[in-house]
């Protein structure tokens, strides 16, 4: 009788086909990641390219640019695109003379996709605080609340100001979009006490005319952190939600946990953003604090190279 033997692997073998095996998945799983995250850079991108698209067939219906938000209180420029991508039944429930605080709950927390970043998930709500409501005698008499609101990753540059201290009425910040106005005859330079609803008709106060520095040399949209998306009062309250600003003193931030009024992301070293003639556009977010001023505002008169951004 003949005898057969079965070939097997040793011990050894075995360890080093392991040892193979998990350096190829050490070395596959970076470059799957990084095609994931190269994937929801994409989809941001597009979330913005609707926005800014949206925002011109706004100022093409109105002449105006949308304001960041109509007044203190009041609805965003996220309210007032919705009919622009194709969410006008959504847009036919709000009432812009009201206070966001008094909207129904149903249409405060209605989220819109693509107002929210691929990175951070869908259907995020956040809770505005009611320190301004109760603190501000003008509209004392929402409640106490909370009061939930939708999320947005997205903001409007609105320019360099921070508004510390509010010294200075939030439409003479030098940006493409800025506060509206009630037309109460109170002169631009001087703030307004708006009412809690909406007596007199409103108005923007910037258009595409303003922009003199040229459309493809001035920033329009930009994401913001999940700090500030999170915490900053919600989508389309224009209590806390005022915009997203850059320049000297307001770098881009890079920290995803920062909850402040600037530009901001948490894709890993840019920042996506729009500019006014509709092009998409990562910035470096190591890029200069001193060409970020430059590149947010609408009239400052610079010559920015394109190598500086």
């Amino acid at each position: 009788m003949s005898s057969r033997t079965r070939a097997g692997l040793t011990l050894i073998e075995l360890l080093v086909v392991v040892a193979i095996i998990g350096l190829l998945v050490a070395m596959l799983l970076p470059a799957v990641q990084s095609a994931r995250e190269a994937a929801r850079r994409v989809q941001c991108q597009n979330n913005l390219k609707q926005q800014v698209l949206a925002v011109h067939g706004y100022h093409g219906s109105i002449r105006r640019l949308p304001p960041t938000r109509i007044a203190d209180h009041k609805a965003t420029w996220l309210v007032l695109i919705l009919p622009y991508i194709e969410q006008s039944a959504f847009f036919a429930e709000w009432d812009l003379n009201k206070c966001v605080y008094d909207m129904p709950e149903a249409t405060r927390t209605r989220s819109v996709a693509a107002y929210l970043c691929p990175n951070r998930g869908s259907g995020r709500i956040c809770h505005a605080t009611t320190a301004d409501a109760t603190l501000d005698t003008r509209h004392s008499d929402h409640g106490s609340g909370p009061y939930a609101m939708a999320c947005a990753d997205y903001a409007a540059v609105y320019g360099t100001w921070t508004p510390a201290h509010f010294s200075i009425p939030m439409n003479l910040t030098d940006g493409a979009m800025v506060t509206g106005r009630i037309d109460d005859g109170t002169p631009l330079d001087v703030a307004q006490n708006v009412p809690s609803t909406l007596a007199r008709p409103w108005f923007s106060v910037t258009s595409f005319d303003h922009i003199r520095d040229g459309l493809s040399n001035t920033l329009l949209l930009s994401e913001v952190t999940r700090g500030t998306a999170d915490r900053r009062g919600g989508a389309y309250n224009g209590d806390s939600n005022v915009g997203a600003t850059g320049g000297a003193n307001n770098p881009i931030s890079i920290t995803p946990t920062d909850w402040n009024n600037r530009m901001g992301s948490d894709h890993p070293g840019v920042c996506p953003t729009a500019f006014c003639d509709g092009s998409i556009k990562p910035l470096r977010v190591e890029m200069g604090a001193i060409t970020l001023g430059q590149l947010v505002t609408r009239s400052g008169g610079e010559i920015i190279a394109a190598e500086a951004w």
